[in-house]
């Protein structure tokens, strides 16, 4: 997520807690991007609705990240490089097997 997406959901924020002098506070809102900043905007504002389906007070970092998928590891995303190298071989490999060479002469 980056700033500009924080600021769509601190305006989110803001409409569900009107008045809230929390949120004119800038260094809030710059711990709060630096702790969701590995996620998705729209995972972060399905959090946020989800805390207020169930609260109707203003939720901290903590209870936001409830809310929210594991951030991957180093390990998984070495992982899933691998398996993305593996694939692209595979494409590869089938299209050589399934590409008619050309006849001589053409």
């Amino acid at each position: 997520m980056d700033s500009r997406e924080m600021d769509r959901i601190w305006t989110l924020l803001s409409k569900c807690r009107l008045g809230d002098a929390h949120l004119q506070d800038g260094d809030l809102k710059m711990a709060w991007l630096l702790v969701l900043e590995p996620y998705e905007y729209d995972d972060v504002k399905q959090a946020e609705a989800a805390h207020f389906r169930g609260s109707k007070f203003r939720p901290d970092i903590g209870e936001i990240a409830q809310h929210l998928p594991d951030v991957p590891t180093p390990k998984d995303l070495r992982d899933q490089a691998r398996n993305a190298e593996k694939m692209q071989r595979s494409i590869l490999y089938l299209k050589k097997l399934t590409t008619k060479p050309k006849a001589s002469g053409e």
